[in-house]
């Protein structure tokens, strides 16, 4: 029995899944190649730490806005 060919869909939620993949990859080996320390001035404090630290928050962050924006697109 052969297999039916894969639709239209299929093929765009797994190019959606191989591009999530590659950014986080991308994001990760950044994040880790990125040790210095360095003075981080936000709002009320200034504190100095390893700007992987700064980076994964901000990453973090971008992420979960995205979550919370896609899910308000998707309650419309």
């Amino acid at each position: 029995m052969a297999d039916a060919p894969a639709s239209k869909k299929d093929l765009g939620e797994v190019g959606k899944l191989v591009a999530i993949v590659f950014l986080v990859v991308i994001a990760l080996v950044f994040i880790a190649l990125n040790n210095d320390r360095v003075q981080v001035d936000f709002l009320l404090f200034d504190t100095e730490m390893r700007i992987w630290v700064t980076l994964l928050g901000t990453t973090l962050i971008g992420v979960v806005i995205g979550y919370l924006l896609a899910n308000l697109r998707r309650r419309k």
